[in-house]
């Protein structure tokens, strides 16, 4: 390489490393632009809009009782065994039914001995509690896969009507009208049965019975 040729070479390789040099700058800026713009001003857009639009969505649908207190979520199910009222799906979130922290099913196949095992035993406690040997309706037999459903069907409710009664002293025709005026169709739902939230419908017999909530009746 001759003298003139180095002399040639030298601005080029400034230009070369003044190139790289803009590239990663306009890269930085994209990357703190994107950052703000993703990771503040929009999730601050969003909640603003969502508090405004739907403050009780945002909030979480918190149900409140007639003292204004929180007892609870519409979204989340509750462990209502053996109150006295109505109950919801079995949940598989480990040792704490209905823990929000361990959203999961059981992931048990259909031929597992332990799902048959527990399907059977739910049965013979709900046919028990019921004094029926009617068909359980399956939703209170097995867990959904994030075992913390709120709601069940209202053939579901309908089945629990017998036992509840027993236990609250609430004529089954009265209970039965309850569960009705609770039930609500998903109005992204195509057919199927209405549904009932097991805590608002609980919340009304409470209403009614002036019981105090989660506390285990006396069998007869």
């Amino acid at each position: 390489m001759t003298e003139r040729d180095e002399m040639t070479s030298a601005p080029q390789k400034e230009r070369e490393k003044l190139g790289i040099l803009r590239t990663f700058l306009r890269s930085a800026l994209m990357v703190v632009f994107f950052t703000v713009v993703l990771g503040l001003i929009y999730p601050a857009l969003v909640n603003v809009v969502g508090s405004t639009l739907f403050p009780d969505q945002a909030a979480g649908s918190l149900v409140r009782n007639d003292k204004g207190e929180v007892v609870g979520s519409k979204l989340l199910g509750e462990d209502w065994t053996d109150t006295g009222l109505f109950e919801g799906r079995p949940s598989a979130t480990g040792e704490k039914p209905y823990n929000p922290m361990a959203t999961s099913g059981s992931n048990y196949a259909q031929s597992n001995p332990d799902l048959e095992k527990a399907v059977k035993e739910r049965a013979e406690r709900w046919q028990k509690m019921t004094g029926s040997d009617k068909p359980v309706p399956m939703e209170l037999l097995t867990a959904s896969a994030s075992g913390l459903d709120p709601q069940i069907s209202l053939a579901g409710a309908l089945y629990e009507v017998p036992w509840v009664a027993k236990s609250t002293g609430l004529s089954a025709a009265e209970l039965e009208a309850l569960v009705r005026s609770v039930a609500k169709k998903d109005l992204l739902a195509f057919g199927g049965d209405p549904l009932v939230n097991v805590l608002e419908l609980n919340l009304k017999v409470l209403e009614i019975t002036k019981k105090i909530p989660h506390q285990k009746p006396q069998e007869k």
